[in-house]
């Protein structure tokens, strides 16, 4: 899609397909890329949700944990 199309929009958000994210965080982030135009690459930082293994689960204390 970027390559054919993508010069005719001056961002581009993309998300995986379990991706969550809200309105006013892609709102926020647009507004950086705007306000910055040397400003290529923005990325948040990804937050484990819902694990159900217990490997899962742990994974997603430690992120919470250590990640703020």
């Amino acid at each position: 899609f970027p390559a054919p199309l993508g010069g005719h929009f001056d961002q581009m958000v993309v998300l995986d397909a379990d991706s969550v994210m809200n309105g006013e965080t892609i709102r926020t982030l647009s507004a950086r890329m705007e306000g910055d135009p040397d400003l290529a690459l923005i990325q948040t930082m990804p937050v484990l949700i819902g694990g159900e293994t217990i490997f899962a689960r742990l994974t997603q204390f430690a992120g919470r944990f250590t990640a703020r």
